[in-house]
């Protein structure tokens, strides 16, 4: 079996074993915990360490919102999605795990805050078959949040409208004219069973006795100071803050018979359990 050694700076190495894909996950046997090597860090004193919090979704599931709030905090500072391309912190098109994990480890050593959250879209780690277990496992001490969105239905709608507006957040000083879309139900329905399949996948992959928090989009735009202070930041071991953000929802519920072509048709998916997603 081949081995590889990858450089995390000069502080440290991970050591990875090529698999028959001609990955490299992190190898059982020769898996370096992630927190002895922060602890290792901190005492030697050869620079400050933040502790990553993946926070798991899927587009269109309010985690960039989410993140905005969670990166209020002081604590904490925002490193925005991982596969995202440009945005100076993200892993782009890096199609293995061991270049995510080289990614997260480069924002572990940045040392620019106390934590810094990472969104991690499980649809682009299907696409480009990441093993989720070996991210896990190479950093044991990073809180995981799990955020889903209970209605598929919105969240295709959510997804339909940024395709077609090209606009994939939206603030309180600038919208996109809204146009109309038309919702085809194979469409959807497959989509739904995706979503699904997406996050069974990952707790699948999860070990049963690591500790995550699961929470639903709705119920953060429901009250999210109160979410925030009673089950987030406790979950994060952090002290309560007033949290903001200036994103808005790009398609307000009061909306949607105006921005569905055929919404008389598709109404009725609304309420179908095949449209509906409940980690709870």
């Amino acid at each position: 079996m081949a081995i590889k050694k990858l450089k995390i700076r000069h502080h440290a190495r991970l050591i990875f074993c090529k698999n028959k894909r001609g990955e490299y996950p992190v190898c059982r046997r020769y898996k370096i915990i992630a927190s002895w090597w922060l602890q290792r860090l901190r005492k030697s004193g050869k620079g400050d360490t933040c502790l990553p919090i993946l926070i798991i979704s899927q587009q269109r599931s309010g985690s960039t919102m989410f993140e905005k709030y969670l990166s209020s905090h002081p604590e904490i500072k925002e490193y925005s999605e991982l596969f995202k391309v440009g945005n100076g912190y993200g892993a782009g098109l890096l199609p293995t795990t061991t270049g995510v994990v080289r990614q997260i480890w480069r924002i572990t050593q940045a040392g620019e805050a106390t934590m810094g959250s990472i969104r991690i879209m499980l649809s682009a780690v299907r696409n480009r078959g990441i093993d989720m277990k070996a991210i896990l496992n190479a950093f044991p001490d990073a809180p995981v949040i799990i955020l889903y969105r209970k209605s598929l239905l919105k969240q295709f709608i959510s997804r339909q409208v940024a395709f077609q507006t090209k606009q994939w957040e939206s603030t309180y000083e600038a919208i996109n004219e809204k146009q109309k879309i038309h919702i085809q139900e194979t469409e959807l329905l497959e989509f739904c069973a995706q979503v699904k399949d997406d996050y069974a996948t990952f707790l699948a992959a999860k070990n049963p006795e690591r500790d995550v928090l699961i929470i639903s989009y709705e119920e953060v735009v429901a009250d999210p100071q109160g979410t925030f202070s009673k089950r987030i930041f406790p979950f994060l071991n952090l002290a309560e803050a007033t949290i903001t953000t200036s994103l808005q929802k790009q398609v307000p519920e009061d909306s949607l018979q105006d921005t569905i072509a055929n919404y008389d048709n598709i109404k009725h998916l609304f309420e179908d359990p095949r449209c509906i997603l409940d980690l709870s």
